[in-house]
């Protein structure tokens, strides 16, 4: 069994606990966004006696650091099993490009050294991206932020970024109907010539990934 560096076993009533797989995130700096949806969903879709969320520890906002963090804490730390996520936004900078190509470089690197469960993981302009192909399919061109989240707030009356717990149940149901959009949205980006990773490459949110290649989706 490969060691897990900083993660270890508990022992309850003198036999080993069961090793849960792992999914592995990083996120922006102290984004709880993607923490707080990603720890919640336990109560919607996981089975919590298979999977164990953990964030990587840090506060880098960039892609390149983010990716760097997730992949020294994959090291040593997750079994081919397991699976590791670096969750960014795109946001509007096309400066940003740059950073995407060289995290997309150092997942690639990664891979070539039998590391497979390594991913990134874009939400283009914003991870709410995801939230709103909950409830419809818009290739509504964004100029700004919050007009992605004037359109969310269309299905999540009063949302507010951080208070994720406080409207899980509305996502209640509609994963399924989620990953469908999500899927379709990356097809109408290509389908323009849009460059996955890259800032161009919106609206669209690859998060539907993580579910179908690792994560239950089966909602309770």
């Amino acid at each position: 069994m490969v060691s897990r560096k900083g993660y270890t076993q508990k022992k309850r009533r003198g036999r080993y606990r069961q090793t849960k797989k792992i999914l592995l995130l990083a996120v922006e700096g102290k984004n709880k966004t993607e923490s707080n949806y990603f720890q919640s969903i336990a109560s919607l879709y996981v089975d919590v006696r298979n999977v164990d969320v953990r964030i990587v520890r840090g506060n880098e906002t960039d892609p390149v650091g983010m990716t760097k963090r997730m992949l020294y804490e994959y090291e040593g730390n997750l079994q081919d099993s397991d699976y590791a996520a670096c969750l960014v936004d795109s946001d509007f900078d096309v400066q940003k490009d740059a950073q995407l190509r060289e995290a997309d470089q150092l997942i690639e690197q990664a891979r070539n050294k039998n590391h497979q469960n390594v991913h990134l993981i874009q939400s283009s302009p914003c991870f709410e991206i995801w939230y709103i192909c909950h409830f419809a399919y818009t290739t509504r061109s964004y100029a700004k932020t919050a007009d992605v989240l004037e359109e969310l707030e269309k299905y999540i009356p009063g949302y507010k970024k951080g208070q994720e717990r406080l409207f899980m149940q509305r996502l209640s149901g509609n994963l399924k109907k989620a990953i469908k959009n999500a899927e379709r949205l990356e097809q109408h980006c290509a389908e323009n010539r849009k460059r996955p990773h890259r800032v161009e490459f919106m609206p669209s949110t690859e998060v539907y990934k993580i579910f179908k290649d690792f994560v239950p989706t089966e909602s309770k």
